[in-house]
Order: structure tokens, then sequence, then C-alpha cells
């Protein structure tokens, strides 16, 4: 991996997971059944992209997300599951509020 693509990291907070929308909850949930359009997981990766100074514009992270080889783009999508995973475990409630 280059430097540049090195450097590409993701960041799950409260705020970036709650601009998700019900069609990227869809394209997601199609990818995982196998249905894989690339241009959906580019654009709901870019929304998670950090830098040394915060959030990169989408623009941007779209670019840098659409230079990666399809190994890099693996792991990157990897990281972003993991990411929102773990954000899930930690900070959503179940429906009824029950225990997790």
């Amino acid at each position: 991996m280059s430097e540049k693509k090195k450097a590409i990291r993701l960041h799950v907070t409260q705020e970036r997971y709650e601009r998700m929308t019900l069609n990227d909850l869809i394209a997601l949930e199609e990818m995982a059944a196998g249905k894989f359009r690339a241009r959906d997981l580019r654009d709901i990766l870019a929304r998670f992209v950090v830098d040394g100074t915060g959030y990169m514009p989408e623009d941007e992270a779209q670019a840098l997300i659409g230079g990666l080889t399809l190994s890099e783009l693996q792991t990157v999508a990897e990281q972003f599951v993991q990411a929102v995973e773990a954000f899930t475990r930690e900070n959503v409630v179940p429906p009824g509020g029950g225990s997790r």
C-alpha cells in the first residue's frame, strides 16, 4: 500500500452514524447478501474517512477511496464493518431498552 493509502483511517461517531440513510443501510444489506455496488461502498466509506485534521471532505475521500486497489478496498471495508459493529455494540440500545 502506498503512503497516502496507508493514511486512510475511518472513524465512526454518533453524529456520523446517524447521518447514514435508509438507502445506505439497504446498500450495506445488499452487499452483505452478495450484491456488490462499488459506488455505494465508496460513497458510504467516504463519510467516515479522517485525516490529521478531522473528517475529510467527502469528495476528497471519494477520490482517495476510488484509487484503492481491490485488495486495499477489502481491507478498508473490513475496517469499516468492524468499526460500525464496535460502535453499535457500545452505543446502540436494543429495542425496548433491554440489556444487550
